[in-house]
C-alpha cells in the first residue's frame, strides 16, 4: 500500500528512530540489529549483510524482522549484493515458517522503508517485518479487546523460546540453500 499521509505504525516508528538519534547519535535499528547479535537467543540468523530475530517486544508469536546490518533507509539504496543477500533470506524465512508445523504458514510480510512525506527521516532504517497468525499448528492467534480496541498487544509466548523454535525449523543458514530448497517455497497461486 501507499498512502497519502504517513500510517501510525510509520509514524510512530519515525519518531522513534528521530528522537532515538537525537538522544544517542545513532540509528535506533543499528543499535537493535547490534544488541540482538550480542545477545543472541532472539537471532534467528544472520548473513553477511542482514539479521532475522524475533524481536523483544514481538506482538505475535513468530514475529519476525528482517534488518539489514548496514544503515539504508529504502531497497533502491541496497548493493547487488545485499539484494542476492535478502532473497535468500527471505527465501529462509517462508522456509522456516513452513517447517514449523509441517504446513505452510500463512503470513503477512510488511515492508518499512524511509517515509517520503518530506520530513526529516535520515534515522529510519529499512526493514521487513512477517506476521503469521498462528500461535500452534492448530491454534490461531486472535485480536483480543486490550489489542483491538488499545492498540496493546498481548503475546503469551517468549520471544527466546519461539526465535529458538524458528532457528531449528527449516534450513540453518540461509547462504546455504541447496537446489531443492531453493524451489520448493512457490508463491501462493503457482
Amino acid at each position: 500500500y501507499a498512502y497519502p499521509m504517513l500510517p501510525p505504525v510509520l509514524a510512530a516508528e519515525a519518531n522513534a528512530a528521530r528522537d532515538h538519534r537525537a538522544a544517542h547519535d545513532e540509528c535506533l535499528w543499528c543499535a537493535l540489529v547490534e544488541a540482538e547479535r550480542s545477545d543472541g537467543r532472539r537471532v534467528v540468523f544472520r548473513t553477511q549483510h542482514w539479521q532475522a530475530v524475533v524481536p523483544f517486544f514481538a506482538r505475535w508469536p513468530y514475529e519476525l524482522h528482517l534488518s539489514p546490518l548496514r544503515h539504508v533507509g529504502w531497497l533502491h539504496e541496497l548493493s547487488g549484493a545485499e539484494v542476492e543477500d535478502l532473497a535468500r533470506c527471505l527465501k529462509a524465512s517462508v522456509l522456516k515458517y513452513d517447517g514449523l508445523f509441517g504446513f505452510p504458514l500463512p503470513y503477512i510480510m510488511a515492508l518499512h522503508q524511509r517515509p517520503t512525506d518530506g520530513g526529516e527521516h535520515d534515522a529510519f532504517h529499512l526493514h521487513f517485518e512477517t506476521y503469521p497468525p498462528h500461535r500452534t499448528a492448530h491454534k490461531l492467534k486472535y485480536l483480543a479487546g486490550s489489542e483491538a480496541g488499545a492498540g496493546v498487544f498481548i503475546n503469551d509466548t517468549l520471544p527466546e523460546v519461539t526465535a529458538a523454535t524458528l532457528r531449528a525449523a527449516g534450513p540453518g543458514d540461509p547462504m546455504e540453500l541447496t537446489d531443492e530448497e531453493e524451489s520448493v517455497a512457490q508463491p501462493v497461486g503457482t
